[in-house]
């Protein structure tokens, strides 16, 4: 196998993997003139391209990928969330692909996995001839600065807030509702106007519940109870059909993690659903949880 980089960084990124007849792009940044000449340059003849396998959707991953793969009838290989941010001429050249699972472009086996990084569903990848595999890997954020830390302990501050909040409503507020409606149910036995206690009971009833639904946006019961995982079956379980197929893949189990990862990931689901229902009139979403050695990584896709 082989490789040649032909620029990294915020100007454009791309990369050729090679072997025997096939000859894939990892990404396109430059425009399709600029790549057109880097590739004459290592005496590479654009014609020889197989595919352009897409990374994410960010500028200097993609600025190219348009013109290059129109002009050339190049196959694009990129997931769910990237693909929806790619020119809309180039849909019939998509090919897209799962983040779990592996697939083949004529002589070499691509091995895609999920990474951390501010795009819908990025990827990084190890390709394969079989006997040798070479793996890149790109944008990755991974390190905390000061900022990220002092935003944690704000994060970190506002959820033991909601917490408290949630428990109060339950314990508090829920409680003088049932109290108020036992108290009514023996007022009721004695008055004749059931009409108008039936509808105390009624605004009591709707009352108590909406409380519970406040507590629960709090701070899930659920997430203490049943872990991530089982909790965002229950929250997309409310959703599904309802509002839009929904489609949840994940390889954690029951297994738990820390108490803040838990909560944050609960967070970012829930605004990103919310934001599909607002805005996207999407028919269906995919949500992944993944579980790597070292990551915990959740992505949301809609169509």
């Amino acid at each position: 196998m082989q490789f040649a980089s032909l620029g990294s960084g915020s100007r454009g990124n791309a990369t050729l993997i090679s072997h025997h007849k096939t000859t894939l792009m990892v990404d396109c940044g430059f425009s399709a003139k600029e790549t057109e000449k880097r590739l004459q340059a290592i005496n590479f003849d654009v014609n020889d391209l197989s595919a352009i396998v897409v990374t994410h959707e960010h500028a200097d991953h993609i600025n190219g990928i348009r013109v290059l793969a129109r002009k050339y009838q190049l196959p694009i290989y990129a997931t769910a969330g990237t693909a929806g941010c790619l020119s809309a001429d180039v849909s019939g050249l998509i090919e897209e692909f799962s983040c779990h699972d592996s697939f083949e472009i004529q002589d070499i086996e691509v091995q895609p996995f999920p990474v951390p990084h501010d795009a819908r569903e990025p990827s990084q990848f190890v390709f394969s001839d079989g006997q040798h595999r070479i793996g890149l890997l790109t944008d990755v954020t991974v390190k905390k600065s000061e900022e990220e830390i002092r935003l944690f302990s704000i994060i970190k501050a506002i959820e033991n807030e909601r917490g408290r909040v949630a428990m109060e409503l339950h314990d508090g507020l829920a409680q003088l509702i049932v109290a108020s409606k036992l108290f009514l149910s023996t007022v009721h036995s004695e008055q004749k106007d059931e009409e108008k206690i039936g509808q105390v009971f009624d605004l009591l009833d709707e009352a108590a519940e909406e409380c519970s639904v406040i507590a629960s946006n709090l701070m899930p019961k659920s997430l203490l109870r049943i872990g991530l995982s089982g909790t965002i079956n229950e929250l997309l379980n409310k959703y599904d059909k309802k509002f839009f197929a929904v489609q949840f893949v994940e390889n954690v189990n029951d297994e738990r993690f820390d108490e803040n990862i838990e909560i944050n990931l609960f967070r970012i689901l829930q605004e990103a659903i919310n934001n599909v229902v607002k805005y996207a009139e999407a028919t269906k979403i995919r949500v992944t949880l993944d579980k790597t050695p070292s990551l915990v990584c959740l992505t949301i896709a809609d169509n």
